[in-house]
């Protein structure tokens, strides 16, 4: 192995020499490891790792293997990690219309929305992924409303984040650590010290605390 590269460059070196070994053996690629190779280039930085996922999608589909959401996605993650936002979003958009009971398709696009600041399409996206999960018997999907939270946050916009956040709690949603963090710093760098104290109250088991009752001192993970 060749040093002092980086890690994903190193990682997909390995791969690569992996698929030319299964190739001369004459070993057929399964899905698993198209989605190894597929993440490895999309986490590799390079230039050229759109054109590789794109490359490695079009091969699965010559051999007659059907990528899930996951493997599709990796496409949007490649964009996303050049600064393609709305490349991403267009990558994302052609699937996820054609698999309307996707959740993570569905979830993945209102991160994507947030991540481009067109949050009134986020809020729709969100909505279109609390139905889907409705539908099928399942819980409003934390990881819309998280990423929408987010999104919120990262734009400083105390309103938006309260009002997305209590219609998730309406809706019968369950607040995971990410998303309580979210609302809880945005409040505190707000000055709505009680509804931040009243959001960790209700959801302590989410956060990693330090707490002494007279300080109220909380240590948190960074809001992503």
């Amino acid at each position: 192995m060749q040093t002092g590269m980086p890690v994903t460059h190193t990682r997909t070196l390995l791969l690569q020499d992996l698929l030319g070994e299964m190739s001369a053996r004459g070993l057929p690629l399964g899905v698993d490891t198209y989605c190894l190779l597929m993440d490895s280039a999309a986490s590799s930085g390079e230039e050229t790792a759109v054109q590789r996922v794109q490359g490695l999608l079009r091969a699965m589909r010559a051999q007659g293997l059907a990528p899930d959401s996951v493997q599709r996605s990796t496409l949007s993650k490649a964009f996303v990690r050049q600064g393609r936002g709305a490349e991403a979003i267009e990558a994302a958009s052609g699937w996820w219309t054609n698999t309307s009971d996707d959740q993570v398709a569905k979830n993945q696009m209102v991160h994507l929305l947030c991540h481009q600041g067109r949050m009134e399409q986020a809020e729709a996206a969100a909505e279109s992924a609390r139905q889907a999960a409705a539908a099928t018997g399942r819980p409003p999907p934390v990881e819309a409303y998280g990423a929408l939270i987010r999104g919120y946050y990262r734009r400083r916009e105390l309103g938006p984040l309260l009002a997305s956040f209590r219609a998730f709690l309406r809706m019968g949603g369950r607040p995971n650590r990410k998303m309580s963090n979210a609302v809880v710093r945005m409040c505190l760098v707000n000055g709505k010290l009680s509804i931040a104290m009243q959001v960790r109250a209700r959801f302590s088991c989410c956060f990693s605390t330090s707490v002494r009752k007279s300080e109220c001192r909380l240590i948190f993970a960074p809001c992503k």
